[in-house]
């Protein structure tokens, strides 16, 4: 109690640096579509939680974003079933 909470989005290549270097250290990825909550405390960035894909829609992200890249995963995957 007490602590302030900001919610915002932030597109920014460091964020996307920072996801990269903590999947490369543990070489894991939840699954080929997930969200990801990254916070920051006291100028450090944390992971608080990886998402479902299907669940995306909960915490009010873009679901534009989320809609585009489950189109393109799916085209992806289909291209690689069936080698086209």
């Amino acid at each position: 109690m007490g602590e302030e909470r900001i919610d915002e989005r932030v597109n920014s290549i460091y964020l996307e640096n920072y996801l990269s270097e903590v999947l490369n250290q543990v070489n894991w990825y939840p699954e080929l579509l997930y969200t990801v909550d990254i916070c920051e405390s006291e100028g450090e960035l944390y992971i608080l939680e990886f998402g479902s894909f299907s669940c995306a829609g909960e915490y009010d992200c873009d679901l534009s974003l989320i809609v585009e890249a489950g189109a393109k995963a799916a085209w992806e995957d289909y291209h690689y079933a069936y080698d086209i």
